[in-house]
């Protein structure tokens, strides 16, 4: 310690204990002799200071003479106020604005991982806390909460008079909106709620068929209809805010302003905006999973996979569906075998026995494009019928008649039983060709043949120019450049499927991804992440 910051410590005053006004407190022990000291905001400004509690205000009371009061405005800085009225900003930023919820569609569960489908209500659940912070009309305010339920599907009684559309009696209409569905005893088909009278009581779009008291009416939010959730401070507690329908963009930006840069509801400036939802295809309910997101929160916000597969881009290598097996089609001379196919390492196969006159040749249109690294065949039976010659092709086209690819010239097998005939690279293509020569021998055998993935990665569809990268959680596992492509659009990998969960692209001139994808696990399908809001 120096001796100039040694003296300065010593100057400040002493203390017994610790008091919520006290900038920093001192242990100062130079000679085994512990003295407690301190600093508060009198000693640092020169003068009193009156403290309060942070709750933004646009002009607070005037201190008592002689001393200062430190407030936040609702700009969100620190400000300072002497007795005679003068303001001077020391700080910006102290408050910063922070919503401690989510909107979902379980109860207790403000996160959803497993997913919700046709649920009848949803949730504005605590987050790694319980405050919310909102407008009162002056400044902003945190405020406790607990749950919070909005009922997609609500029954409630009512009175009906014939002849009339008025719904009266009812036990609470603060989270029914205009245009949710009615049904009930002497309610007509169709019926929905048109205008909101009272606390109680709604007048529906058309008249009872008949009296009743205490009738069950059942109300239900519209299929596919898009609403507005927002909070409010009600007498010192917060609750959810009526409904606020909406169409399209444009519509959903007209109906939502901001309060010191805060989304508000354009209708209300103490109504916070918190997230959208949209109902499902039945009235009155809301499903929320991986291939249907239908729950926006505009804080804590998740990534998510999204609605469902990405379009245009394919992740290859690994596994393959039974669908996408069985779709292969088998020509010359084998028969589709729409059954015959290894789970394990993903391989197309046709498990039969060709005999036929130089060259066997053997054909595969497995409906779209696939990539493939190796062709696995089986020759049996002895030198005699075991071809010396193997050649490999693929076309786009299926005609190979001369613009198709060979991707292996020659290949001279040595052995009974399973040859791996590795490609040069993965290559993409829809029509597939293996041809067979014997020399001196009018026959030549093929007990099988799999086109074979599992041993290597590919993705499809990838912008030239970009680097593409596979990760497993936060970890890299490995990256490519996609002008490194083998045929446009295919990024090839050594890394397998089930070892990593997530794949970006990135622009070359970009830290940070330009776009990024789900793996699912054990599939190798493709989704587009997006956060939910």
């Amino acid at each position: 310690m120096t001796e100039e910051l040694a003296s300065k410590i010593s100057q400040l005053p002493p203390a017994t204990s610790v008091l919520k006004t006290d900038l920093v407190v001192i242990v100062h022990d130079p000679e085994g002799a512990p003295e407690t000291q301190r600093t508060d905001i009198d000693g640092l400004e020169g003068a009193a200071v009156s403290y309060r509690d942070f709750d933004e205000v646009a002009t607070p009371s005037l201190p008592a003479a002689g001393t200062l009061r430190m407030f936040a405005a609702t700009d969100g800085k620190i400000y300072m106020l002497d007795d005679a009225g003068t303001v001077t900003a020391i700080g910006e930023g102290v408050l910063p604005h922070q919503v401690f919820g989510r909107i979902t569609a379980v109860s207790g569960d403000p996160v959803n991982i497993g997913g919700a489908t046709d649920v009848e209500s949803v949730y504005f659940c605590p987050y790694r806390g319980n405050m919310a912070r909102v407008y009162d009309g002056s400044g902003w305010k945190y405020l406790t909460f607990t749950e919070m339920e909005l009922p997609l599907t609500d029954v409630q009684t009512g009175d009906l008079t014939s002849g009339s559309a008025v719904l009266s009696d009812l036990q609470d209409t603060s989270l029914l909106a205009v245009g949710m569905k009615a049904s009930g005893t002497g309610i007509p088909a169709g019926a929905v709620i048109a205008t909101i009278n009272s606390a109680t009581q709604v007048t529906l779009d058309q008249a009872a068929t008949s009296d009743g008291n205490d009738v069950a009416v059942t109300f239900k939010f519209p299929a596919a209809a898009k609403y507005i959730l927002a909070i409010h401070d009600t007498s010192g507690g917060l609750q959810l805010v009526r409904p606020v329908a909406y169409t399209t963009a444009a519509d959903l930006a007209s109906k939502i302003t901001t309060q010191d840069a805060v989304e508000v509801l354009a209708s209300d400036s103490g109504s916070l905006v918190i997230g959208t939802i949209t109902i499902g295809a039945a009235d009155g309910k809301l499903t929320d999973t991986d291939q249907s997101r239908n729950i926006r929160n505009s804080y804590n916000i998740l990534h998510r996979y999204a609605l469902g597969k990405a379009s245009g881009i394919t992740l290859l290598g690994g596994y393959m569906s039974t669908i996408d097996k069985q779709n292969a089609t088998w020509t010359q001379p084998a028969t589709n075998k729409a059954n015959a196919y290894d789970d394990n390492i993903g391989t197309y196969a046709a498990s039969t026995s060709f005999l036929s006159t130089t060259p066997t040749i053997i054909q595969v249109d497995f409906g779209g494009d696939v990539v493939l690294d190796r062709i696995d065949i089986y020759f049996i039976n002895n030198t005699y019928y075991r071809p010396d010659r193997v050649y490999i092709y693929a076309s786009d086209t299926g005609a190979f008649t001369g613009e198709e690819t060979t991707l292996v010239n020659y290949y001279a097998p040595t052995a009974d039983g399973w040859s791996q005939i590795a490609l040069p690279y993965p290559y993409q293509a829809r029509y597939w060709r293996v041809k067979a020569y014997k020399n001196g021998n009018d026959y030549c055998r093929i007990y099988e043949v799999n086109f074979h993935y599992g041993t290597t990665l590919a993705v499809m569809g990838v912008p030239w120019g970009c680097v593409v990268e596979l990760w497993n959680g936060a970890s890299s596992v490995e990256s490519q450049r996609s002008e490194s492509l083998t045929k446009p659009g295919l990024v090839e990998f050594t890394a397998a499927v089930s070892s990593v969960d997530r794949l970006t692209i990135s622009r070359l001139d970009g830290t940070t991804p330009w776009l990024e994808f789900a793996i699912a696990p054990n599939t190798g399908e493709i989704y587009s992440l997006f956060k939910d809001e």
